[in-house]
């Protein structure tokens, strides 16, 4: 655990904030007293944002989102909560109070909560709001557990404090709550009668996990394709590129970033599968399913819509944003309630034999190491530096690149521009296609920079070439190549 903690110290030290990191400590106080985004909106579908005005941010703003510095450690002291209750019981009527810092594995040495930690990103915060409305049950133990109905509401609570985090508004996070209670409810109301036998035999949590989770795709595919209400529209517009998208969304997320990245596979092929057929483990187990079922197909959504916005292929999408399956992370706390359910021994004992720790251990290696050691590093922090040395208060830039993230890279070069103190300066973006010629032969622009990711010719009688800098760091199908400053002749 201590090497743990210090593998996410470290990568915070490595790393540059994420793009949505540098949105966020971007936003400005508007005069409604909303927080808005200064230089237009994320998404344009015209290809430029040429004359943006500022646009509402939709998401709750916390206090410590005011710089970077301050974002990343808030995931730090997140992600270190979260293992801390990962790994704590209080006393049951037989046992001590116990603390296992084998179950902090899952949080600590996941090279998902790293790459979160080193970017400023909300897993662990948003995991912990979910802690907070399961782990008391376990921490209380089954025999002293809550009445359900007040363990429906707790979670249903979490969740709906999630929405409103999210930005999703008030309704959502209400019709989410009420859709906890009546679920729970009628799930209850079937347990009593079945008793967890399905067509003459127990139901595993295991199993439990796999049923919720494809009626879950399901039946949110269903509703969101009929209802077609904002991305969503996107279902029933491209149903084939969708599905395609799902079946990726289910690989990366619960596959990639739960199973092997968050180590769970240990015990989901372990205690799991054979682990007790108990309510509280087959109720986290449905709950989970759910809740995963609806997080893939809302992935999968953005995907398909990202890539349709932005004129790009679904697979280069799903390689770009493929980082968004680690919203699958807020389940993680309902996975190890249930895991911790299912033991039969001693709740204290083990999480799985030290050599299959080993083994997972040496199998998330590799991207423990590029995630802590390594890092990551944005280009157009760079780029926003070398503007600033170029650039005076009330003086504007045009930035020339394809769709795909160019408004993040936007607000990740004002950031820089911003800690250079070169605060008045107003940026604005255009995809190649749509770049009129005008806007750069009468252009009262002080720079033009092309990003690395375009192939675009300059007129360099009107441009001189300043700067032609190489990505920090070459990661195909994300940022290779090399960005160019140009500035009048």
């Amino acid at each position: 655990m201590v090497v743990g903690v210090g593998l996410q110290g470290l990568t915070l030290l490595v790393s540059d904030s994420g793009l949505d990191a540098h949105v966020r400590t971007n936003l400005e106080v508007g005069d409604d007293g909303a927080s808005v985004l200064p230089w237009g909106g994320l998404r344009h579908a015209q290809g430029h944002s040429v004359n943006a005005s500022t646009v509402a941010y939709d998401g709750w703003v916390a206090p410590w989102t005011s710089s970077t510095v301050t974002l990343k450690a808030a995931s730090f002291v997140s992600v270190v909560l979260l293992a801390g209750a990962m790994s704590f019981r209080f006393a049951g009527s037989n046992e001590r109070s116990s603390f296992n810092p084998e179950w902090a594995l899952p949080v600590l040495w996941s090279p998902v909560f790293l790459f979160s930690t080193g970017r400023g990103y909300d897993e662990a915060a948003l995991a912990l709001l979910v802690t907070g409305g399961v782990w008391w049950v376990w921490a209380l133990g089954i025999e002293r557990a809550p009445a359900p109905r007040i363990v429906h509401a707790s979670l249903g609570a979490s969740l709906g404090l999630v929405i409103l985090w999210k930005g999703l508004g008030v309704n959502v996070a209400l019709f989410t709550f009420v859709l906890v209670m009546l679920a729970s409810s009628a799930w209850d109301r079937w347990w009593a009668i079945s008793g967890g036998i399905v067509r003459g035999r127990h139901l595993s949590p295991r199993s439990a996990l796999v049923i919720f989770y494809l009626l879950s795709v399901a039946l949110v595919s269903l509703a969101g394709g009929l209802i077609g209400s904002g991305s969503f529209s996107i279902i029933a517009q491209h149903p084939i590129r969708f599905v395609m998208a799902l079946l990726a969304a289910a690989v990366i997320g619960p596959g990639l970033y739960l199973l092997i990245g968050s180590l769970l596979w240990l015990v989901v092929f372990g205690k799991m599968g054979g682990g007790k057929t108990d309510h509280w483990p087959l109720y986290f187990a449905s709950c989970s399913g759910v809740l995963l079922g609806a997080i893939g197909v809302y992935t999968a959504v953005l995907w398909t819509f990202e890539a349709q916005l932005w004129g790009a292929s679904l697979a280069s999408t799903i390689v770009l944003l493929g980082n968004n399956g680690r919203y699958v992370t807020v389940v993680l706390p309902l996975l190890v309630v249930m895991v911790r359910f299912c033991q039969s021994d001693s709740p204290s004992s083990t999480m799985v034999p030290s050599g299959r720790q080993w083994l997972a251990l040496s199998l998330v290696l590799p991207f423990v190491v590029a995630s802590s050691m390594v890092g990551h590093q944005l280009w157009s922090v760079d780029a926003g530096e070398a503007l600033s040395d170029h650039m005076s208060d009330g003086e504007s830039f045009l930035f020339v690149e394809e769709p795909s993230l160019a408004m993040h890279h936007l607000y990740a070069m004002r950031s820089s521009l911003n800690a250079e103190g070169t605060t008045s300066v107003f940026g604005a973006w255009s995809s190649p296609s749509s770049l009129e010629p005008s806007w750069l032969m009468n252009s009262t622009h002080a720079a033009i920079l092309i990003g690395p990711n375009t192939d675009y010719r300059m007129n360099e009688t009107q441009w001189r070439l300043a700067e032609q800098v190489e990505v920090p760091l070459s990661v195909p199908g994300i940022q290779t190549g090399s960005w160019r400053l140009y500035l009048p002749a």
